[in-house]
């Protein structure tokens, strides 16, 4: 395995990943093919990552002049950070209380500059221990992959959310009964809005990307009411509690509509999980079926 550059990585965690491969080409460990940078920025690297069962991550990264496949854990705990945690978080580097890295990739010393992690992690919010921080990471819609920054252990971990596409429905198939996979998520075409659920606390947090065109996230968490096994439940959701209906953050509102409102008469054969609607303020533009049975998550438009 070739050295990777020292000095600054200005990563930018420019980690902006393309997708994962349900069923990707195997390639050798010590292979140096690098697959084609769709979307590279310049001066970009695409990094292949480690296979975990038929999982491959295509990463785009800032790596200097030399870029090799490394290793990588493709599981991470759920944990996550807001605005805020990164703003203490890097106070705290700047303090010396916390070690900026090197961050090891697998046995891969990377020396990160972890202050730059504000304007890359996309979906945030914060677990109570602060200790294993995590973000979502991507580009625009393509924002499939969950990245954590282990402080304690100087590693920096990659998931990915596994999913396929039909023409009319969005489709996303759970990762069977593995929990380890951190977090799932379901982009919505031609809007900001994404779902996202954690599939260990049966968690669901819907976000609408308020400036992504910026690089921005403005978000907002909320708790959603689904009929699961024929029980109702409360289900939590990262962060704080904000309850079902509208809410307002910067300026945009995201709200979504509890089981049943306003739906068909007749009950969806697939709505085994939760059924509502989804949409922007008093518009609903999408159907949810969240199909724990079938493991799957349908978003149909309206």
């Amino acid at each position: 395995m070739r050295p990777l550059a020292t000095g600054t990585l200005g990563l930018c965690l420019a980690l902006s990943v393309i997708t994962a491969c349900l069923a990707g080409p195997t390639l050798s460990p010590g292979s140096e093919k690098l697959a084609q940078a769709t979307m590279a920025p310049p001066g970009a690297h695409e990094v292949t990552l480690t296979q975990g069962r038929s999982h491959w991550l295509y990463v785009l990264a800032s790596l200097g002049s030399q870029a090799g496949p490394f290793r990588i854990d493709p599981w991470a705990p759920i944990s996550l950070l807001t605005p805020d945690a990164v703003t203490r978080l890097n106070q705290r580097l700047k303090d010396g209380m916390v070690k900026s890295p090197p961050i090891s990739l697998g046995g891969v010393t990377l020396p990160v500059d972890l202050m730059t992690v504000d304007s890359h992690v996309t979906e945030m919010a914060e677990r109570a221990d602060g200790i294993r921080p995590l973000g979502l990471i991507g580009q625009d819609l393509l924002a499939t992959t969950v990245v954590e920054f282990d402080l304690s252990q100087h590693v920096l971990r990659l998931g990915t959310a596994l999913g396929a596409e039909t023409a009319g429905d969005d489709i996303l198939t759970f990762a069977g009964k593995d929990t380890r996979l951190p977090i799932i998520e379901v982009r919505i075409h031609d809007t900001n809005l994404r779902l996202l659920l954690d599939p260990t606390t049966e968690g669901v947090l819907l976000a609408y990307d308020s400036a992504r065109q910026a690089g921005m996230v403005a978000s907002a968490t909320m708790d959603l009411t689904m009929n699961w096994q024929d029980r109702a439940a409360t289900m939590p959701v990262f962060g704080e509690t904000l309850g079902v209906g509208p809410i307002t953050r910067q300026g945009q509102m995201v709200h979504v509509l509890p089981p049943h409102t306003a739906m068909p008469a007749t009950p969806d054969p697939a709505a085994s999980g939760y059924d509502g609607l989804l949409g922007i303020g008093t518009i609903t533009t999408h159907r949810v079926i969240i199909d724990y049975p079938r493991q799957r998550v349908v978003l149909r438009p309206r």
